[in-house]
This record gives structure tokens, C-alpha cells and sequence, in this order.
């Protein structure tokens, strides 16, 4: 068989199988001005199918863990704020504590600023409770009256 007919052999089946020819060629060669690859488009299909699921319910966890995020700062600055106004409390009542104890309410104090920072929050009555408590506070360490 002389190179000739071997030559008009291939491009008889080029001829006859032109799409398959098409296809096998598009899948290494990309066509500049129209930019578009079969195996990449082919790749993106079958990963949003197979990663499309997760990817929703990704978001779903994540806007879950914003909601337990919130109500845990919410629910956090609840109990900070009554521990520190319970103190309040029973300073106004005449208990007498120890200098760690007020060292933790001033700790918790902030906190609770920090809390309220993030939640763009403000709290009127709290502040003059705490004013009151960071002036006996000074008084105590003044006279070291604190309870030993």
C-alpha cells in the first residue's frame, strides 16, 4: 500500500467520522475568539451537580451558626448583666466583698462592653449601677475595707 492510498484512507474516515474528529479536537484545542472548551464546560456541569447539594447546605449551617452565634451573645449579656446588678444589688444592701470578687464584676464589666460594642447595644440603668460599684470599689481600696 503505497503512502498515497494510505493518505486517502485517512481522510475517507476523517470524511466519514467528521464529528467524532470534531469533538476529539475541540477537547485539546480551543478556539480563541469563541473561548469555549467542551471538557471544561463538560467538568463545570458535573461538579455543580455533584457539589451543588453540599454547597447549599453549607450555607444553611453557616446562617444556623450565625442564629446560635446571636443568641449567644444576646444570651451571654443577659447573664453578665444580672450578675454584675445581682452585685449591685446586694452592695446597696450593705454586704460587704471581698477585693477578688469586685476584680471579677470589673472583669465582667468588660466583657460586657465588648458584647454590647458588637451588637451596637447601650444600656442606661447598667451604667449607673456599675458607676456606683467602681465608686465603692475606690472607697474600699481607700479605707481597705474590703471583706477578708
Amino acid at each position: 500500500m503505497s503512502t498515497t492510498q494510505t493518505a486517502q484512507q485517512v481522510w475517507e474516515w476523517i470524511g466519514n467520522n467528521l464529528w467524532t474528529v470534531i469533538i476529539f479536537l475541540s477537547i485539546f484545542i480551543q478556539i480563541t475568539p469563541i473561548k469555549w472548551n467542551p471538557l471544561s464546560s463538560l467538568i463545570k456541569w458535573a461538579g455543580k451537580i455533584l457539589v451543588g447539594d453540599a454547597c447549599g447546605k453549607i450555607d444553611g449551617v453557616a446562617n444556623s451558626l450565625k442564629k446560635l452565634e446571636t443568641e449567644v451573645r444576646e444570651n451571654e449579656k443577659d447573664r453578665i448583666r444580672w450578675e454584675i446588678l445581682d452585685f449591685a444589688n446586694s452592695c446597696h444592701n450593705g454586704r460587704k466583698h471581698t477585693k477578688d470578687e469586685f476584680d471579677h464584676i470589673i472583669t465582667l464589666n468588660t466583657k460586657y462592653r465588648r458584647l454590647l460594642e458588637h451588637t451596637n447595644d447601650e444600656n442606661g440603668v447598667f451604667e449607673l449601677e456599675y458607676a456606683y460599684i467602681v465608686e465603692l470599689y475606690k472607697e474600699l481600696i481607700r479605707t481597705d475595707s474590703f471583706l477578708k
